[in-house]
């Protein structure tokens, strides 16, 4: 039947029930894709593989001799040529050559050594292989002893301006009047703070090896020790602030006993990481938000280059201040390698990546240079912009072209309207050499505090927040300046009792070129101990 020759009001009324059902149809499918979308993605957070890496940067070991191309891969249909690498030998790797080694001779009978001829058997090799041992960690106690002297033939009336009675001067200690000394703290903090392993862990191993001490004193000399060294990390954020760039990123503490909060709400612990390039600082700091003044009260005294990712608070944080607001390309990336992994064939999400691994690719190449002293740091600088200011034009023209076609509540779509919106933020980081695309040197040093967090859970008070997050930033910051946290922590808690000035305290400075503490420490082992 044709519609036309039905009447007005029929007609009309079966144009637009047509309307409405294709309207509710385009809806209904839109609600298919986006639900589609989100099962796939699902799927692949839950079964697949979780790293970002690109294939991209699979098959390209950007070694030095390498060519790196910068224009977009090959096609599933092109043939690409591998550039030839040297593959690390695998097998066990030797033990470490300052071990201490013992021989034990395994030979053979007196009777064996005689032939059935009636000859001795000479020895005309010998087989050597090495097996590692393991001594448990042992306590013992030092009694100090503190001799009293005193003059017998005039008890001392014969010197009026001091004390008839001679003794020795109490040594410093960190926590006067305490058990703990500064190996003891030492081995704790680091136990908790850099190996994950909580205080009530700690409590149980100890009472194992025959020592009681309990998790609530190992958490009031931790506060206590903390307090003592409170200059070091004062002068370590002072020194941070002398570079040129800073990487920020936060993640949530629940902190009991906050005033005015509930013991189930979030904190946060806001990380920074600055300094010189070849002795970085990395430092934590408790806040009980995330708000835009808790990151402006932090960058008080800086200016240069701030790297984040997309959060908010940053931008009216550093508002009216001397810092430049660098983006972050990783978590661009990561947008389009979820919407990649959600769509069923290759479309914008893998184009977006294609599109991004330029700009690494081109990073890393010039990068190596840099390293290998074949680039200067302005020759760096005017290279980078030479190559990624092509990739950023072209790149951005397609994002624009793109949002048209793309469902914007769809995983594309996200991706394409973030990286839109952090455009001017992301381009940044060619301004200077020691930016990188991401920052993911953040992301990384936030990573140590996570995984305690997942062990030990909670911070007890404030307090503990509060001195959790100098010890981080003391161990993180020896880590990253390749010192030994346990050395480094035994000799600050031995000297800090004993530190007049300033001075003093940069000398016990986790960095490179300034760690120069007053002599060495030494543990008073019994003969026979070991």
């Amino acid at each position: 039947m044709d519609i036309e020759s039905l009447d007005p009001p029929i007609k009309d009324y079966i144009l637009a029930f047509k309307s409405e059902t294709d309207t509710r149809i385009q809806m209904l499918e839109k609600q298919v894709a986006l639900l589609l979308e989100e099962l796939r993605l699902a799927r692949h957070t839950r079964f697949g593989r979780s790293s970002e890496q690109l294939l991209h940067e699979q098959v390209l070991p950007f070694s030095e001799g390498d060519q790196v191309s910068v224009d977009l891969p090959p096609s599933a249909d092109e043939s690409v040529t591998v550039a030839e690498h040297t593959r690390r030998k695998g097998g066990r790797k030797p033990l470490a050559a300052d071990l201490p080694r013992v021989e034990s001779l395994f030979d053979i009978d007196e009777a064996d050594k005689l032939c059935a001829c009636g000859s001795m058997r000479t020895k005309i090799g010998e087989e050597r292989c090495e097996k590692l041992h393991h001594i448990p960690e042992k306590y013992f106690v030092e009694v100090q002893v503190r001799p009293y002297y005193a003059c017998k033939k005039c008890d001392g009336s014969s010197d009026d301006h001091a004390s008839p009675i001679r003794v020795a001067k109490v040594p410093a200690s960190i926590i006067p009047k305490g058990i703990a000394t500064a190996d003891l703290l030492a081995s704790i903090i680091v136990n908790k703070f850099c190996d994950h392993l909580p205080f009530h862990r700690q409590e149980q191993r100890l009472s194992r090896m025959g020592v009681s001490i309990s998790r609530t004193d190992m958490a009031n000399w931790a506060i206590k020790a903390g307090r003592a060294v409170q200059p070091a990390l004062d002068l370590l954020c002072e020194r941070q602030r002398e570079g040129a760039v800073i990487n920020m990123d936060e993640t949530p503490v629940t902190v009991m006993g906050e005033e005015g909060k509930s013991n189930s709400s979030k904190s946060y612990i806001w990380l920074m990481r600055g300094g010189k390039p070849d002795s970085p600082i990395i430092t934590y700091h408790y806040r009980v938000s995330h708000a835009a003044t808790e990151a402006r009260h932090l960058l008080e005294g800086f200016s240069g280059f701030l790297q984040t990712d997309g959060l908010d608070s940053y931008p009216p944080a550093i508002a009216g201040m001397s810092i430049i607001h660098v983006g972050c390309w990783a978590h661009a990336r990561r947008r389009f390698h979820e919407a990649d992994k959600a769509s069923p064939k290759a479309g914008v999400g893998k184009e977006g990546l294609d599109w991004i691994w330029r700009l690494y690719a081109i990073e890393r190449e010039l990068r190596s240079d840099l390293k290998e002293g074949e680039l200067s740091r302005e020759q760096f600088k005017r290279d980078r912009i030479e190559k990624t200011d092509p990739v950023f034009r072209d790149f951005k023209a397609w994002l624009l072209t793109e949002s048209l076609k793309v469902l914007p509540s769809g995983l594309a779509g996200k991706a394409i309207s973030y990286t839109l919106s952090q455009w001017d933020t992301l381009v940044r980081y060619t301004a200077h050499a020691d930016l990188t695309p991401d920052n993911n040197a953040a992301e990384n040093g936030i990573r140590p505090f996570v995984l305690g967090r997942k062990n030990w859970m909670i911070c007890g008070s404030p307090d503990g927040a509060t001195y959790a997050s100098l010890f981080y930033s003391l161990i993180e910051t020896a880590k990253a300046n390749n010192i030994d946290p346990f050395n480094y922590l035994m000799t600050l808690f031995h000297f800090a009792p004993s530190i007049n000035s300033a001075t003093e305290w940069a000398r016990l400075l986790p960095l490179k070129g300034m760690y120069n503490p007053p002599g060495p420490v030494t543990i008073p082992i019994p003969p026979g101990l070991f």
